[in-house]
């Protein structure tokens, strides 16, 4: 292995070093690798799937996998490759990811498995151009999504910590940042899954006095429920008074989550409306003269036969006469 500047290292879980790229006065695509702590060198392939490159960043993610981002190739990439037998061979997770290509940014891999974009430069008609913008991914570099605009500068160096912070020091600026990536400070967390497969789960916990944490890869599994026809399940009446701000909420089991629907006319003043969720809205201010008794039939559906169906009374009743409670007449003779 020559001397070269720009290239990129990681150390995987076995202890030994992966040194990919960089230049020696041509741009190189070589990978490199160390198992006695940098002494002696193997070369695991001289020509890797990616480009010659300097200037990109790379990381190890919990699985042992190198992931390598961006880079200077002649133009400035905003590729992501990833390689699960130490470098040897690579497979391309993207290209035109969402951030711009760039050189001199960094990267780190925290505890959960995701990764973290931060920074880096590209040059256009000879004006140097930084990028302050921080990126996530959460599946091995495959998507990414933005966090946020203002990580301050291009040239810095940056490093994750056990608590899942990251650490980031500028060159020549002498400031260092701290960001805190913890998702919650609930002492009993919880998260809701929305799509169905095979998750990690990475727990993290920290106090005054230290931290700790702890990873489970492909712990929890989940499956897409059973599907389920609908039922309306609130009642199958209301009253609504005139001039007043009334309002009935229509509420509906099944998976999927059913639509809901109504049929039939609807006093002036007053709306239905299906809130997406498995429910329903009646709501609103009967006009004066629109006091009557108005049936409705609302129906459930989700594409599980059978829809469900309810007949439904709405009776709107005068402000005045509500008023009054009717006692029934007792006659003696």
């Amino acid at each position: 292995m020559v001397g070269k500047i720009g290239h990129s290292s990681v150390a995987l879980l076995d202890g030994s070093i992966i040194l990919m790229g960089g230049t020696d006065g041509s741009r190189r695509n070589d990978v490199w690798r160390s198992t006695n702590q940098g002494a002696t060198w193997t070369q695991m392939t001289p020509a890797a799937g990616w480009s010659g490159r300097s200037g990109h960043s790379s990381v190890t993610l919990p699985d042992g996998s190198i992931v390598l981002t961006g880079g200077y190739t002649g133009n400035y990439s905003s590729g992501v490759w990833r390689s699960t037998d130490q470098g040897a061979t690579w497979t391309q997770m993207a290209t035109g990811v969402g951030w711009k290509g760039r050189s001199n940014h960094t990267s780190v891999a925290l505890p959960d498995g995701s990764i973290v974009l931060m920074g880096g430069s590209y040059i256009y008609n000879y004006n140097e151009y930084t990028l302050s913008d921080v990126w996530r991914s959460t599946d091995q570099g495959a998507t990414w999504t933005q966090m946020t605009s203002s990580v301050p500068y291009h040239n810095h160096s940056s490093v994750a910590l056990p608590d899942g912070s990251i650490v980031l020091a500028l060159f020549n600026h002498l400031n260092v940042w701290r960001l805190e990536t913890a998702g919650s400070t609930e002492q009993h967390p919880t998260h809701t899954y929305t799509e169905p497969g095979t998750y990690s789960v990475a727990l993290q916990v920290y106090n005054a006095t230290g931290f700790s944490s702890l990873r489970r890869v492909a712990y929890i599994n989940v499956t897409t429920a059973e599907p389920e026809a609908p039922a309306i399940t609130s009642a199958g009446s209301a009253i609504f008074i005139i001039g007043e701000d009334n309002t009935f909420t229509v509420t509906a089991t099944g998976i999927p989550t059913p639509a809901i629907q109504r049929s039939g006319t609807l006093p002036s003043g007053v709306t239905f409306t299906d809130n997406g969720n498995g429910t329903a809205t009646l709501a609103g201010i009967p006009m004066v003269g629109s006091a009557s008794v108005y049936n409705l039939t609302i129906t459930a559906s989700n594409g599980v036969l059978p829809n469900a169906t309810q007949n439904f009374t709405l009776t709107v009743l005068d402000e005045a006469l509500s008023e009054f409670i009717y006692l029934p007449l007792v006659l003696r003779q």
